[in-house]
């Protein structure tokens, strides 16, 4: 049977050559023109109609006549943009009120810090508050110059500035740093304890002086282990306790020298043997634990000498005279090598 020419056409564009090539494109090209007019017509026209955009139609050409040629045109959010940039910039400005506080407020902590960082003048001199003639018991008024973690020195109108200890600053508080009571540049006043024309020493304090008592037992005249009863408290503070035992100063008694008591059954609690609770308490007996001549002071315990563990750990009886030369004291002899 005889194939028609458009038969064999398709069927050689249909399947592939021998050599893995595709088969040339018809010729008759001239006859697919028509066609694709037909297709490009209508997209053509259709760019020109009204787009849909969000439910809004709104044409290319008519956006471009709306919009105005000036060339001072902007959108509307630069306004706005403008107006928050004022906001913010009115909040420092000199005409801002908020703005004129915070600055008067860091003048002021400023020369707060410069003032506190000076030191405040010296008193005039004053001639009953000179080293020749203060006296002990004697209040003056002063101002705290300086401070220290162990004391501060205050001026009364002495040649010499006078310290005050942090023991002297509180008689019912442990006071562990002069900040916590005093300040520079406050006003207070103070009792004179002593004052030393040839070393330039004043000694100052916030409490009441008790004149002296000739009465009272010097230091030397007690001895380590000795043993004191119905000695009274004198004044309590966070860690110990000063004792009134008859000497020209209170003893010492700290709160790890008042011992625990035996324990009443296997795993009790121990208790300590006395509890500090005010001045005016009465101790029962208690033993000296150590002497110190040098500098008049004497340290109580209640644990009695056959209690304590080790006997080393508590001091001797001292004296300003008893400094041992290095050089008379028995040296090991060296191993022969």
């Amino acid at each position: 049977a005889a194939v028609s020419p458009h038969a064999q056409a398709s069927a050689a564009a249909a399947a592939p050559s021998i050599c893995g090539r595709q088969p040339a494109a018809p010729r008759h090209t001239a006859a697919m023109a028509p066609r694709l007019l037909a297709f490009a017509l209508p997209l053509a026209l259709s760019a020109l109609q009204p787009t849909v955009r969000r439910g809004r139609p709104q044409s290319a050409l008519a956006s471009l006549q709306e919009r105005p040629t000036d060339a001072t045109w902007e959108p509307p959010e630069f306004e706005a943009n403008r107006e928050r940039a004022r906001t913010r910039q009115s909040r420092f400005s000199p005409k801002d009120k908020k703005g004129d506080a915070r600055r008067l407020l860091l003048d002021a902590q400023r020369l707060f810090k410069d003032k506190a960082r000076e030191r405040p003048k010296y008193l005039d001199l004053v001639p009953e508050a000179s080293l020749e003639n203060a006296t002990a018991g004697q209040w003056f008024s002063g101002v705290v110059r300086s401070l220290k973690p162990h004391g501060a020195w205050v001026s009364i109108g002495s040649e010499v500035d006078g310290f005050v200890h942090c023991r002297d600053m509180s008689s019912t508080e442990f006071v562990k740093h002069s900040d916590r009571v005093l300040r520079v540049g406050q006003s207070v006043d103070v009792c004179v304890k002593g004052a030393d024309a040839e070393k330039r020493v004043l000694s100052l304090s916030l409490l009441e002086i008790e004149p002296s008592d000739a009465t009272r037992l010097a230091v030397s005249s007690f001895s380590v282990d000795q043993r004191l009863e119905n000695v009274v408290v004198a004044r309590v503070t966070e860690y110990a306790a000063f004792v009134d035992v008859g000497a020209a100063v209170p003893a010492y008694l700290h709160v790890a020298d008042i011992g625990l008591l035996p324990r009443t059954r296997v795993g009790a609690a121990r208790v300590p043997r006395l509890k500090l609770e005010a001045p005016g308490q009465t101790i029962d007996a208690c033993w000296v634990k150590a002497v110190d001549i040098a500098r008049d002071r004497i340290r109580l315990t209640l644990l009695p000498p056959e209690d304590r563990d080790d006997s080393t750990l508590y001091g001797r009886r001292s004296s300003p005279d008893d400094a041992a030369d290095e050089d008379d004291m028995d040296m090991p002899e060296r191993w022969d090598s």
